[in-house]
């Protein structure tokens, strides 16, 4: 991970502002949070938020406080215990380790001064929090170990032990003969991994860009060649560390998404990614955790959706198949026809017992064995082949509308899962869930309820983009929202839909006014983009005015039918010159 003991140096050498803070309140959610609200002189309120959770661990400033858990857990009892009314005295980072230790001063029950420590551990899934006294015992932490235990022990009343050392060397105390002494014992292997081995506090990230700053690529292999190169490159990063000359960069790839983030910047990507540098490290940490927890948050939803609709996908499918090989059946309705009229008209020639007879079709001008049950009469017969005509001719009928009815339910589980890949907030994802229990899918109460006090959340509005005329275009992210503002728009305003593929409904707001060919063009473009055809060449896109728009009785949300239309021809990509509203 990008925490790393030098990432560590710095952020310690940052929250040395705290020391002096007092603490106000302390805070612990089930989340493996804990959170330390504090006053600072001369600052005001800020909340220190230090986090073990594998996934996004931390140490970090924030100006907001997470809502408290209504009834505190033990570990938090305690942590207001020792912690409430502390003060900060120092903060510092244990040399070559991604541990943070905060010494706090406080007043036991009887009023006498008593010192505090805090180690915060940030090591990916081994990540942990400890409480000690001023000896170094432990208080509490947020994982236990038992006295059983074979390498490190941790339960209230045992002594703080740092993890178990690493066989390595103290970069920042490496002089250059000893560096090029392990180049030559290590020569044939990648420079990154001769500095990740061989060296505290490097994490892969910061090892390969040492390497690439010296030789141009990460994984180029070390040899006397190249020594003095990768030493300069490695010196020179050292001696930074050593004056804390450190910078926050963050990186960011061709899509935008948050990538790393280091202490220095970082050059070893190509062309599409950036680096900036941020104004802390605390902002720099909570904008890459909170994008990081957006994008699992965003994967977590849309994979529980998914699995809902290919669940329902699964039994439609199923369901479609067995209808359509009873259709298949109803194709012998008219043989069944046949059949009655020839016994019918033979039946002098028929007695009971009969089982099978040969007889002569006029129709067809050739003979026809006919497959009789005997224990019935000759016109019993014809009778039961009478009927199974007509159950076969109703059943052909109800089919067919049962069948188009699934198709219908099939091509509205595609819309749904095409708007939840375009979904991309939590409350995106509740109102799709929403939508599948009103469409009987899913029977989930979570559908219809927030986490929020009030009941249901006010409904999301549609994507808004302003043209390059300055007319208004809005594009629906959901079935529902498609309802809304297709049959919310003015008579004269103009529907735009991707034809032959699932996709938003995207209305031209017209003010009654004609509209120029650049405005059916750019808003054609983003309603091939708001679809599964979304990057395509050559896409078509239907559209018509709304009044053509007609929506059947109880069809599905997002169904429409329209018989007058246009079809542009575009590409599926957001055009030149549109912008997005933003809210």
């Amino acid at each position: 991970m990008p925490f790393d003991g030098f990432f560590a140096r710095a952020v310690a050498a940052e929250l040395q502002a705290l020391e002096g803070a007092k603490v106000e309140r302390v805070n612990h959610t089930a989340k493996e949070y804990v959170e330390l609200c504090l006053y600072v002189p001369g600052t005001g309120r800020r909340t220190l938020v230090i986090s073990v959770c594998p996934s996004d661990a931390r140490v970090a400033l924030t100006d907001e406080e997470e809502s408290r858990a209504a009834v505190p857990t033990m570990f938090c009892m305690l942590l207001r215990k020792h912690l409430q009314s502390a003060r900060i005295r120092s903060v510092r980072a244990l040399p070559n380790e991604r541990i943070l230790a905060f010494e706090l001063e406080g007043f036991d029950e009887l009023g006498h001064s008593e010192i505090k420590r805090i180690y915060a551990e940030i090591m990916g899934k081994y990540s942990n929090f400890f409480l000690c006294d001023g000896s170094d015992r432990i208080l509490g932490a947020l994982h236990t170990t038992d006295i059983t235990a074979k390498t490190r022990r941790i339960f209230a009343g045992a002594p703080y032990e740092r993890p178990p050392a690493q066989d390595k060397r103290d970069a920042l105390a490496s002089d250059r003969e000893s560096f090029l002494s392990l180049v030559r014992e290590n020569a044939g292997i990648s420079a990154d991994r001769f500095l990740l081995t061989q060296f505290l506090a490097f994490s892969p990230l910061t090892a390969r860009e040492v390497a690439f700053r010296a030789l141009g690529a990460s994984d180029a292999p070390v040899d006397a060649s190249n020594a003095e190169r990768l030493w300069t490159a490695f010196d020179a990063l050292c001696r930074k560390i050593e004056a804390g000359a450190f910078t926050p960069s963050l990186l960011t790839g061709p899509d935008g998404a948050m990538v790393e983030f280091s202490y220095t910047p970082i050059t070893q990507y190509g062309a599409g990614y950036t680096c900036t540098p941020c104004a802390s490290f605390s902002a720099l940490q909570n904008a890459f955790f909170a994008a990081k927890s957006a994008e699992n948050h965003k994967k977590q939803f849309s994979a529980d959706l998914s699995r809902v609709l290919a669940g329902a996908r699964a039994r439609t499918e199923k369901k479609l198949a067995a209808q359509r090989a009873e259709l298949a059946d109803c194709a012998r309705m008219d043989e069944y026809r046949r059949m009655g009229d020839l016994i019918t008209s033979n039946l002098y020639k028929l007695k009971q017992g009969d089982t099978r007879v040969r007889l002569y079709d006029y129709g067809t001008e050739r003979e026809v064995d006919v497959t009789l049950d005997g224990r019935l009469s000759p016109s019993k017969n014809a009778q039961r082949y009478y009927k199974k005509y007509a159950k076969a001719k109703h059943a052909q009928t109800v089919l067919t509308e049962q069948i188009a009815l699934a198709e219908r339910e099939l091509d509205y589980l595609s819309s749904v899962q095409d708007a939840v890949s375009r979904a991309g907030s939590e409350r995106d994802f509740a109102e799709l869930r929403q939508e599948l229990a009103l469409a009987g899918i899913c029977g989930d109460a979570r559908a219809s309820k927030s986490g929020k006090k009030g009941g249901r959340p006010a409904p999301s509005k549609p994507l808004t983009f302003t043209l390059t005329s300055g007319r208004t275009v809005r594009v629906g992210k959901n079935n529902l929202q498609n309802d809304a503002l297709t049959f919310g728009a003015d008579k004269t305003d103009i529907w735009f839909h991707v034809k032959g593929f699932p996709g938003s409904h995207a209305v031209l707001f017209t003010g009654g006014a004609e509209p120029t060919d650049l405005d059916y063009t750019e808003s054609a473009m983003l309603a091939a983009y708001h679809s599964k055809a979304s990057g395509g060449v050559n896409v078509q896109v239907d559209y018509t005015p709304v009044r053509f728009v007609k929506k059947p009785a109880g069809a599905k949300p997002g169904y429409v039918i329209y018989d007058k239309y246009f079809t542009a021809v575009v590409r599926a990509e957001l055009p030149d010159g549109v912008r997005e509203e933003k809210k």
